[in-house]
């Protein structure tokens, strides 16, 4: 049938209907996979933190590639909605997954006590940032739940001077030998720039006086923590 108006078009609406067609279904299904996979690791980590509310421990979670495992995606079907005149419709489904977690006082404990052993013996650690733990995983056994990783801490050391002891008694004689009736401006660089030296401050009296004395015995030296501990 064919009809042709040579006038304009007057009355009439112009309207549209919403059905659901075989693309629709399919955008949804994979939004849905999406959304399940991206969610997985808060759940997981919401899971963990009920145990640690509920059992007094500080478990976390272990995070990566590799870390997490999925199983596959169930999605209930909505083929029964194809062609029918609906403005949205919901996609269900669920997912399984399985993850690792640790104990973070336990982890701390052990990456201390490594620290300690590779720390310089002339050195004393002063600080541990507990907040820079860092992991990579290298080997996983699925089958009986064990999972191995190589982690890392940082911490900060420092030149232990102790004036009671042989090797701090030698370095503050070794830096009043060096600096005696010196320019303070000198003295202060050369100090500066020994390697077990972090800051450097001279007070002199009078103050207006621009030299170290002159006589060792007037040259009082302090030795102060570079790095206060929190």
């Amino acid at each position: 049938m064919y009809a042709q108006s040579f006038d304009n078009m007057t009355g009439g609406i112009t309207d549209y209907v919403n059905y659901v067609s075989p693309e629709d279904i399919k955008a949804a299904e994979s939004k849905l996979k999406e959304t399940l996979l991206k969610a997985v690791q808060d759940e997981l980590k919401k899971q963990i933190e009920l145990k640690n509310d509920s059992e007094k421990t500080d478990y976390v979670l272990l995070v990566g590639e590799g870390a997490i495992e999925t199983g596959s995606i169930q999605i209930n079907p909505v083929s029964s909605l194809q062609d029918q005149e609906l403005a949205q419709f919901d996609v269900s489904g669920n997912l399984t997954a399985s993850g690792y977690y640790y104990s973070k006082s336990e982890m701390l404990n052990l990456l201390t006590q490594e620290l300690m052993l590779k720390k310089s013996p002339q050195k004393k650690l002063v600080k541990i940032n507990e907040n820079t733990v860092t992991y990579r995983i290298f080997e996983k056994d699925s089958s009986r739940g064990r999972i191995k990783v190589t982690a890392n801490i940082r911490g900060i050391e420092e030149f232990e001077i102790d004036p009671e002891k042989e090797n701090g008694a030698r370095l503050i004689e070794k830096i009043k030998q060096h600096i005696v009736g010196k320019n303070i401006e000198e003295a202060k660089v050369y100090i500066q720039n020994l390697p077990e030296i972090n800051k450097v401050e001279i007070d002199s009296w009078p103050a207006w006086s621009p030299t170290i004395p002159s006589v060792e015995d007037n040259i009082k030296i302090e030795i102060r923590d570079a790095v206060t501990v929190e």
